[in-house]
């Protein structure tokens, strides 16, 4: 029997293969001719000749056998092949991805697939192989949907991908702060403009026009001469426009003294007058003129006496049986009055009242123990009340650096007598301060024995060494320069890594408790927070936080909110000092100051507890004004007075 020819051998062997797979046949037999069929038909010896690689494209069975002269022909080989699908390239990934994105906003796209080309379309058709190539970012200018895909040579092209931008609304400038407000202020009053806003320029007017890049740009603190609005917006790059600032500026006028009374005697008159409190420290100056009436030329008033403390004077030297006319003016740093009402009187030897304030006839004794004045003086400069004088106001705070201090004061009856550390005062008295609290009652004694207390509290404070250690470049010249320096010291609060602290730039809630919790030296790990916004207070302030709430100092809105990035109002901060205090307030109670009816009632009784204390100071005018933004120098200067009002 003759031998039989080896059966062929595909290579790769039947299965799914990759289009375009070439598959060799073989066969163990020397000299043998391999036959094929790619249609599944029997081969034979008048069947296709292998002679190349058989090139598979679609599916296919190739059946094949070997034959050889004097040889049987082999078994036949069948194999079957199927193509497998082609890979398909990875699809492409946007970055960032679609949403609300700022103007400007550049997408880069990409795929996973090595050496694959990307086509998109930017107008929200389907992308293909003939869409623009991306060779660099896509910028996002207004809204746009981009499709692409990713394709390669010999791989299905990847799935189409879709991302849709929207145009943010560009942040918003901080609106500029001025600082001091609107109002009546002294001539030469310097307001500086500030915004919460890093990087932002401010422009501004003072004409009361609209102002504009064009407009003036602020570089250096304003000078208020005469009435003036100053409008300024703040602008940066890339955001909007900041809301328009507009304060107005009037210069304080110094009221006239009024009620000038004149009391004659012999050779002499004592004038009397209401005293201005509408302004700060003042001083007085007395005018006469021989006659009955004012003369019709001012500049025929003959000075008499310049620098009066009290509102009272006797003039000597007169002529009994001539009449004088007398006026007065008051005077300050800010300027001199008009003149007060004239008041006429004619000395006499002896007798009844010859002037235009006086009185006649037997009279019961008077219980009048109120003060009409008191004054607190210091290197020969008078100190700032707190609150400002008022007759019917008995208690008041001042503070100063000086070891001693004089105070001036007046009896509103002339028989009335003040008496202070069981001594009758003079219309003033120098007294010694040590360091810290100093509290003088000064008790006023009526005619018929009736008495009256006022309580001067003094606190003689620390003077800043010449050449602190610690400066920022931008304090110079600052109001709360020093306190600064001392609050920085003592290490509750810190400036900025460019050098500045800026001093005019707002506080939000949770920086003023980091603050606030530092200058207590607050220790505990404080309560767990449960307000509704939790997450957003940061890291670096919830301990603070947490502290001051277990110490009863700070407590959420209605909605069980905290709050932390809102800006904190004047009111806010007078309830945490008096909660940090202790301080017994009523909340309905009425302040005395000028702007109590736009103080909320919440913050009423804290507000007068710490004006009464000197903790805080108002803005001009004797105003709080509650609502207003609190600056880190303001924050900084009442936490520093805090620590010396608990320390005493």
């Amino acid at each position: 029997v003759p031998e039989q020819v080896a059966k062929p051998v595909a290579d790769p062997a039947g299965g799914a293969v990759p289009s375009g797979t070439k598959v060799t046949l073989s066969t163990a037999t020397e000299g043998a001719t391999i036959y094929y069929t790619t249609d599944g038909s029997e081969p034979t010896s008048s069947s296709a000749e292998y002679t190349a690689p058989i090139e598979v494209t679609t599916e296919m069975t190739i059946k094949a056998i070997a034959a050889k002269d004097g040889m049987l022909d082999s078994e036949v080989m069948e194999e079957h092949y199927t193509i497998l699908s082609p890979e398909q390239v990875a699809k492409p990934v946007a970055d960032p991805s679609g949403g609300a994105v700022p103007s400007g906003t550049r997408v880069t796209l990409s795929t996973a697939t090595e050496g694959a080309t990307i086509y998109y379309t930017t107008d929200g058709s389907t992308p293909s192989r003939s869409s623009m190539e991306y060779t660099a970012p896509i910028e996002v200018a207004s809204e746009m949907t981009i499709k692409a895909i990713a394709a390669k040579d010999g791989m299905l092209d990847s799935q189409v991908m879709t991302e849709s931008y929207t145009i943010l609304s560009p942040e918003q400038v901080a609106k500029p702060v001025a600082d001091p407000s609107g109002g009546a202020v002294p001539s030469g009053t310097r307001v500086t403009l500030s915004t919460a806003t890093e990087g932002a320029t401010i422009y501004y007017t003072t004409d009361g026009s609209t102002p504009s890049r064009s407009s003036m740009e602020y570089t250096a603190p304003i000078e208020v001469a005469s009435e003036m609005t100053i409008k300024a917006i703040a602008m940066k790059s890339g955001m909007l426009d900041s809301e328009l600032m507009e304060e107005q500026y009037t210069i304080e006028t110094i009221p006239a003294p009024a009620n000038l009374t004149a009391s004659a005697a012999n050779r002499s008159v004592t004038l009397e007058w209401d005293a201005v409190t509408e302004t700060g420290s003042v001083t007085y100056a007395v005018y006469q003129a021989e006659g009955a009436s004012a003369p019709v030329d001012p500049a025929n008033w003959r000075l008499v006496q310049s620098n009066i403390a009290m509102n009272s004077y006797i003039v000597t030297g007169l002529t009994n049986g001539k009449t004088y006319v007398f006026a007065v003016k008051a005077v300050s740093a800010e300027g001199t009055s008009d003149f007060s009402n004239v008041a006429t009187a004619t000395p006499r030897a002896s007798g009844g009242n010859s002037g235009s304030g006086g009185g006649g006839g037997g009279r019961g004794l008077s219980n009048n123990a109120d003060l009409a004045d008191l004054q607190v003086w210091a290197g020969g400069k008078p100190l700032n009340l707190s609150p400002s004088f008022a007759s019917g106001t008995t208690a008041y705070t001042a503070r100063t650096t000086s070891e001693q201090v004089e105070l001036v004061v007046k009896e509103a009856h002339s028989a009335a007598k003040v008496i202070l550390q069981d001594k009758v005062m003079a219309d003033r008295a120098k007294v010694d301060l040590e360091e810290g609290k100093n509290t003088f009652v000064l008790t006023v004694r009526a005619e018929n024995d009736a008495e009256k207390n006022y309580t001067l509290t003094i606190y003689r404070e620390t003077p800043q060494p010449s050449e602190p250690a610690i400066e920022f470049s931008d304090i110079a010249g600052h109001w709360a320069k020093n306190y600064i320096l001392r609050a920085v010291e003592k290490g509750f609060v810190s400036g900025y890594p460019d050098g500045t602290f800026k001093p005019n730039n707002p506080v939000t809630r949770a920086e003023f408790t980091v603050m606030l919790a530092g200058a207590l030296k607050l220790k505990s790990e404080g309560t767990a927070l449960t307000f509704a916004d939790n997450e957003q207070i940061g890291e670096w302030a919830k301990q603070a936080v947490a502290q001051a709430v277990e110490a009863r100092i700070i407590d959420g809105y209605d909605d069980g909110s905290f709050r932390p990035n809102n800006r904190i109002t004047r009111a806010e901060m007078a309830a945490m000092i008096a909660r940090s205090l202790t301080l017994q307030t009523n909340p309905g109670m009425s302040t005395g100051i000028a702007d109590d009816e736009v103080i909320p009632q919440w913050a009423k009784g804290a507000v007068e507890a710490i004006c009464k204390l000197g903790i805080v100071d108002g803005r001009g005018g004797n105003r709080f004004v509650a609502n207003e933004i609190a600056t880190r120098a303001e924050a900084t200067v009442i936490l520093l007075r805090m620590l010396e009002v608990n320390k005493s």
